[in-house]
């Protein structure tokens, strides 16, 4: 009888331990291309969690980075219309380092181009609905330059999650190869 009771505390516990353990949640970047700047219109849909930091990242090779000019806009729209309208530009990228599986690529945030911008951007994807995203350039980036879009995801022990909130690629921007 004492046994029983030990076991059945010991389980009681694990189960309490497992159930902590599993509440601790890491952020973890998710990054993924979206296109290549081979074109002057990349689009994309995404659905994004309430409250979850995301951006656009322009990859470009480290040895074109000194040529490298563009303009253009971000356009996030949903079923109702129009959310945002971001203008992007040469002017004013911000280097990061997103894209670790790619050390030969430069990389720079695309929609935080201001504070007032990238607020924009991730107040018009993190209200939870399905978001479409228009990247149109007035001026191409070079064609070897591509497109990735990046979130936070949280992971706990034993939580599987989405593994990407990338949804769809819209028609007019063929998805990037299976590779990426």
């Amino acid at each position: 009888m004492k046994s029983a009771i030990v076991s059945v505390v010991a389980v009681i516990v694990l189960i309490l331990v497992l159930s902590w353990v599993n509440a601790i949640r890491v952020p973890t970047t998710i990054i993924r291309q979206v296109g290549q700047c081979t074109t002057n219109v990349i689009g994309f849909s995404v659905s994004i969690d309430r409250g979850i930091p995301s951006a656009l990242v322009l990859a470009v090779p480290r040895s074109s980075t000194n040529a490298l000019s563009f303009s253009g806009e971000v356009i996030v729209s949903r079923a109702t219309g129009m959310v945002a309208r971001i203008p992007i530009g040469t002017v004013n990228l911000m280097p990061c380092n997103w894209i670790h599986q790619r050390p030969d690529l430069a990389d720079y945030i695309l929609t935080c181009n201001t504070n007032k911008a990238a607020g924009r951007f991730f107040d018009a994807l993190s209200n939870g609905e399905p978001s479409n995203i228009l990247i149109t350039f007035s001026k191409v980036p070079p064609p070897e330059c591509s497109l990735w879009f990046s979130s936070i995801k949280l992971v706990g022990f034993f939580t599987q999650g989405r593994d990407h909130p990338i949804t769809s690629y819209l028609s007019n921007s063929p998805a990037p190869s299976a590779k990426n």
